[in-house]
């Protein structure tokens, strides 16, 4: 891209986005996000392999913006792992909840996302636990169902009837306080307990 391509970009999105925003310190993602759908209309005019959203991205992760560490995270993830490694951690040590869930995530099931050493079952359910402390709505639902499918080690055996019973309603709260996952889960199993017993007995077999 050639300096008057890069002042054409700019002036645009100045007028778009406002005078400072490529300037300031911290660029707030709305900005971030916005400006990435400029970068590739542009892009689909010019010839230019400039990777601006991570430019930006990192311009603010660099000052310390956890939702902009968290997402250079995860569009890193596979082609930067150690940078990905970086950010997710300086992320999640702010407690961002979405940082955290998927931490906990990667040491439950795919550590080489963000280059981490192996599965650590423990610290994954820590992560999780703290995840659900700032309101990760995944969480709360994760740790919810984990005992029917020993996810972090304890698994709750199907004849387990009052046991089951309890979760089941506990799901069942928080799809209907408006939990995505909650819902989700509920849709896909039914809404009886005995629809629960038949979905673990199937999954068993």
């Amino acid at each position: 891209m050639t300096k008057t391509d890069l002042e054409n970009i700019i002036e645009f999105l100045k007028k778009e986005l406002g005078e400072d925003f490529w300037f300031s310190e911290i660029v707030p993602i709305e900005t971030i996000l916005k400006a990435n759908q400029f970068f590739y209309w542009y892009k689909t005019l010019q010839t230019d392999n400039t990777d601006y959203l991570s430019y930006l991205l990192t311009k603010s992760s660099d000052k310390g913006h956890f939702v902009a560490q968290y997402l250079l995270a995860m569009k890193l993830s596979y082609t930067n792992k150690q940078k990905a490694n970086l950010s997710i951690h300086e992320s999640s040590r702010q407690g961002y909840h979405k940082a955290l869930y998927e931490l906990s995530r990667a040491y439950l099931s795919f550590p080489e996302l963000f280059n981490l050493d192996n599965i650590n079952i423990n610290l994954s359910k820590q992560l999780c636990i703290k995840a659900k402390e700032k309101g990760n709505q995944e969480a709360i639902h994760r740790l919810m169902i984990a005992p029917l499918f020993g996810t972090f080690g304890e698994r709750i055996n199907v004849n387990e009837r009052e046991k089951l019973e309890i979760i089941f309603n506990e799901i069942k709260k928080l799809a209907n306080e408006g939990n995505i996952y909650s819902l989700e889960f509920m849709r896909s199993i039914g809404e009886n307990m005995e629809d629960l017993i038949e979905f673990l007995e199937n999954m068993n077999n």
